[in-house]
């Protein structure tokens, strides 16, 4: 629950890297399909925001979706998002997170 009001109080007060770190942090202790939301929320804020510490959160968060959903046998999505991923990092120039 503490992640969860971190979440709700980043938010409410426009501090977009912690509110998308806490929906990762969500997106750890959460199973199966609610974590995968929550990763899902935090990768929209993080495409939208104008926050640079929540948008360097992007390569991460497509790693993990990528995992949530090869968990759930939705191995297509998978692939898709590892890829998008992928790309993200290399065009970030980021050649260490790009072999993770």
């Amino acid at each position: 629950d503490n992640f969860r009001a971190a979440w709700h109080l980043a938010v409410e007060h426009g501090e977009d890297g912690f509110a998308v770190d806490a929906a990762h942090m969500m997106a750890i202790v959460e199973p199966g399909t609610t974590g995968l939301d929550w990763n899902l929320a935090a990768l929209e804020l993080c495409e939208r925001s104008e926050d640079t510490s929540a948008q360097k959160w992007k390569g991460s968060l497509l790693n993990n979706i990528g995992w949530s959903y090869h968990e759930l046998g939705r191995y297509e999505e998978a692939l898709d998002t590892f890829e998008r991923g992928l790309e993200w990092q290399q065009s970030a120039g980021k050649v260490r997170e790009a072999r993770i």
